[in-house]
């Protein structure tokens, strides 16, 4: 409308355009403040992504932690989507992604900390592997004491 509008409009006691109108506070409605999404596919986490990932997060051992990986996801090859190939004598094994985190021992714990997709998801699984990581030293315990390759020292052949 522009300011000619404006001024032609008060000089010529036409009526406004516009309509003002209040509201009491009890009708006010707040929207909640945005939050910021992290969108990510997780089809495109190939071998390379999945070492860059674990060498990041396991920056303190970056070398055994690559190497206990890639035998537990066996073969030495890291993968993004693996279920551990093992069936025991009460069924198939419930270990998971390129870390093998065992579901029966750590579900509630990835429920709890956001990481509910770590089956599927490598990102997820390497970061809740870090949390099992970083426990086991805060209470006392030993670098990878939860993965079979370290304790077997089976790890030292993909150094």
């Amino acid at each position: 409308m522009g300011i000619i509008g404006g001024i032609a409009i008060d000089l010529l006691k036409t009526p406004y355009l516009y309509e003002y109108v209040e509201a009491s506070e009890s009708e006010l409605v707040i929207e909640p403040e945005p939050k910021e999404v992290r969108i990510e596919v997780v089809y495109n986490w190939n071998a390379q992504r999945i070492e860059q990932e674990i060498r990041e997060v396991f920056h303190e051992m970056p070398n055994t932690a690559v190497a206990t990986f890639k035998c537990e996801s066996g073969g030495g090859v890291l993968k993004a989507q693996v279920q551990s190939g093992h069936t025991l004598s009460y069924g198939r094994e419930q270990s998971f992604g390129p870390l093998q985190i065992h579901a029966p021992d750590h579900e509630q714990t990835a429920q709890r900390l956001g990481y509910g997709d770590y089956r599927t998801n490598p990102a997820s699984n390497v970061r809740l592997g870090k949390y099992i990581y970083d426990q086991r030293i805060k209470y006392g315990g030993y670098p990878f004491q939860d993965w079979s390759c370290y304790n077997q020292d089976l790890y030292k052949k993909y150094l």
